[in-house]
């Protein structure tokens, strides 16, 4: 369905030009995957992290916000880190830096296999399907007619993390790490 997808929005095809050739002329600029979109991140990241679930435990906290931070690795396999941080107004936003908004989504609510949110002044709704195989997480999104697919690498198995982090030590624990004891072997 991509495929398609990416076939009537060639330049040529949208055009009337087309001939028999144009498939295989054009064939890695109709295979290959699109770029992940840092919406799609954003929402994967809600998803799989399962806040929009919990969010009337968000604010429990005395002195700022509850901030998570979720890991991902799209279809073609990169891996993106997103810091979101859940407001006392119930909004999701994007985190670069201290003090860097990235993305703003406000009035998210999820029903069933439906999230909607409030993004630029403007209400959508997306389709998802959450599921595991593998004993990992998986989200699909079905945004704009377009698929796009995530997978949560799990934090206890040494190659996920190594893969999702960059060979970065994590913790999958909540709390400060006042210590790290490391020795060869």
């Amino acid at each position: 369905r991509d495929f398609l997808m990416a076939l009537c929005r060639h330049k040529g095809f949208t055009k009337g030009d087309v001939d028999t050739g144009l498939i295989a002329r054009d064939l890695e600029e109709l295979t290959k995957a699109p770029e992940v979109e840092q919406l799609d991140r954003v929402l994967a990241a809600i998803l799989l992290s399962n806040v929009c679930q919990h969010q009337s435990y968000a604010n429990w906290r005395l002195w700022g916000h509850a901030e998570r931070t979720a890991t991902l690795v799209a279809p073609d396999q990169s891996s993106h880190t997103v810091r979101l941080r859940l407001d006392r107004d119930n909004s999701f936003i994007e985190l670069d830096g201290p003090g860097e908004e990235l993305l703003r989504l406000e009035h998210i609510e999820q029903t069933g296999q439906q999230i909607t949110y409030t993004h630029d002044k403007r209400t959508s709704t997306t389709r998802f399907y959450l599921w595991e195989r593998d004993g990992k997480k998986r989200v699909s999104l079905l945004r704009d007619g377009i698929t796009t697919g995530f997978t949560q690498p799990d934090p206890l198995d040494r190659n996920d993390t190594e893969i999702a982090a960059g060979s970065a030590v994590t913790a999958p624990m909540s709390g400060t790490i006042v210590t790290v004891d490391v020795s060869p072997g």
